[in-house]
């Protein structure tokens, strides 16, 4: 949805509208048909117990609003897809689900061989088949999706043992578990000494030998109240082919300068001037000096031979 805030926006503009609009200006005789109401951010699912024509009337009555929003709608009676999911009536007469993709995917899998930490790329295979255990609740379609991500995982260079190790903690996961959020872990009391650095393919030998010699560091008397007794490593993102690709360090090549003086104002001249000044000194002798000025600086030739530059810099208000 573009920026970062816009889904945040979007849910307090929708969640405002459904307040004072679909809840309360919409009349009761609308409204009794709406079995379930579901939304999430933009996409809105509806269970509709009224007739198809009043369906279209009532979505015509939303549409006409100062937000200047507008809805489509799609009307299924056997599965509808909705997000990542397809939403179909079982045979018992329940809604069941099952994952959902479109004709366009593609496999986008990350890469195995990929430069990212081995923990994360372990962890991608157990969130995908935990994602198809808790939206398939037939048993046999969850082999069947669990099959099918198999071979998107093989197509990325993914070891067996790994897709196993995944699929066994899936299979052996309740689904009712599942459903629920999972509760936030409370912070552990004491003092943590936290490690960040960028990623590279280093970075497991840079571990081993943190924790290899921490234990040195725990011996000095003035880090020890200081350090926690294992460390927190934490890796931030390191720079990819993108962002050499992305940002582009070309630039336009300038008009070389080499004018001291700077940019020429209006009245200068470019170019090479000689003028003949009497110059009185302090401290010094009448002098006859010929000043060339150029673009590059400022040549004196005295009618004595000797250059008194230093005098000279005193006064002349442009000197290098």
């Amino acid at each position: 949805m573009g920026s970062s805030c816009a889904p945040s926006y979007a849910n307090l503009l929708l969640g405002w509208w459904e307040a004072t609009v679909v809840f309360g200006e919409v009349q009761e005789t609308e409204l009794e048909h709406v079995a379930l109401w579901s939304r999430f951010i933009d996409n809105i699912f509806v269970l509709w117990s009224g007739t198809e024509d009043a369906f279209h009337s009532f979505v015509a009555k939303l549409n006409v609003n100062i937000l200047n929003l507008r809805f489509t709608s799609v009307i299924v009676k056997d599965d509808l897809p909705f997000l990542d999911v397809t939403i179909k009536k079982g045979r018992s007469g329940n809604l069941e689900t099952s994952i959902f993709r479109k004709t366009t995917a593609t496999n986008s899998l990350l890469w195995w061989e990929s430069c990212h930490p081995r923990s994360l790329k372990r962890g991608i295979p157990v969130g995908q088949y935990l994602r198809i255990r808790r939206n398939c609740p037939e048993p046999e379609e969850f082999k069947r999706q669990a099959n099918t991500l198999r071979q998107r995982f093989r197509e990325r260079g993914y070891p067996d043992r790994v897709l196993r190790r995944a699929y066994q903690r899936a299979l052996n996961t309740s689904r009712t578990a599942l459903l629920h959020p999972i509760p936030r872990m409370k912070e552990k009391s004491g003092m943590i000494t936290r490690l960040i650095g960028s990623f590279n393919s280093s970075a497991s030998e840079v571990r081993e030998i943190i924790g290899r010699h921490w234990g040195t560091l725990l011996i000095d008397p003035d880090l020890r109240d200081t350090l926690s007794e294992r460390p927190a490593i934490t890796f931030r993102r390191g720079t990819n082919l993108k962002d050499h690709l992305v940002h582009s360090h070309f630039v336009l090549p300038k008009a070389e300068n080499n004018k001291w003086l700077g940019p020429l104002l209006k009245g200068v001249l470019d170019a090479v001037t000689v003028v003949s000044v009497n110059l009185s000194l302090p401290a010094s002798p009448s002098w006859t000096t010929q000043a060339t000025l150029t673009t590059s600086g400022v040549s004196l030739t005295c009618d004595k031979g000797v250059e008194p530059f230093d005098s000279f810099a005193r006064w002349w208000p442009y000197a290098p």
